[in-house]
């Protein structure tokens, strides 16, 4: 996989289908950066990398908190339910 790649997959994962434009501007680069990274005329630098990973981590924590306020919803409801 390039390295290209990987932050085509790690922009996807974050934002979804149109994941460049806010990616750039969470990284604060011109959306121009990804054509010359996809292109190879260069390579993602490696305090790119170090960014990727923090904003995963961030998101990730997130979706963590968010998917255990939903199992919490989920037996609450699940409880009023089975009291009714």
């Amino acid at each position: 996989m390039s390295g290209f790649e990987l932050v085509e997959r790690v922009g996807q994962a974050l934002y979804g289908f149109y994941w460049q434009k806010q990616l750039a501007a969470d990284l604060s680069l011109s959306d121009r950066a990804f054509r010359v990274w996809r292109s190879g005329r260069s390579e993602v630098p490696v305090g790119i990398w170090e960014e990727l990973a923090a904003l995963l981590g961030e998101r990730g924590g997130e979706m963590l908190r968010l998917a255990s306020t939903v199992r919490r919803m989920a037996e609450e409801l699940a409880l009023t339910e089975e009291q009714e």
